[in-house]
């Protein structure tokens, strides 16, 4: 089973990411896998901050993910969050979107780093994906 720790938030968003990441998990196809570490945090503030209600980063492998989602969403938001966010580590888990340490971004080994955010290909199937998975989280629930 993947390893997921979740971190911050209230008692009740901590079981709906946990029950969110399960579900996207499965739905993106990696239900199965069980060599996933993701970190899940909770932050009151982010969007403040940053200007971003989620965000994903790669950890020092691509079995190591972490997930940062703000705190002060609405719950439909903090879901539709998270799966915008686990499509990206679905990407990053099958090396499909690759983040070079000279700070280009290859999506499927083209090199993409100056495409408009709208149009990164990565961001477009995130954008694609993340209702189509919201919704299994609202029928689970």
């Amino acid at each position: 089973m993947n390893c997921v720790e979740i971190n911050g938030g209230r008692k009740d968003q901590r079981a709906l990411a946990a029950l969110t990441v399960a579900v996207a998990a499965d739905a993106l196809g990696l239900g199965r896998t069980r060599t996933l570490e993701i970190d899940l945090k909770i932050t009151r503030g982010l969007h403040k901050k940053t200007g971003a209600e989620a965000f994903y980063l790669m950890g020092d492998t691509h079995k190591e993910h972490e997930i940062e989602v703000d705190a002060e969403l609405g719950l439909r938001d903090f879901i539709t969050a998270i799966c915008h966010e686990m499509v990206h580590l679905k990407q990053a888990y099958r090396k499909e979107m690759i983040q070079k340490n000279n700070g280009r971004t290859y999506w499927k080994g083209k090199d993409c780093t100056d495409v408009d955010y709208l149009n990164q290909p990565w961001e477009k199937e995130a954008y694609k994906l993340q209702d189509k998975i919201a919704l299994k989280i609202w029928e689970a629930l």
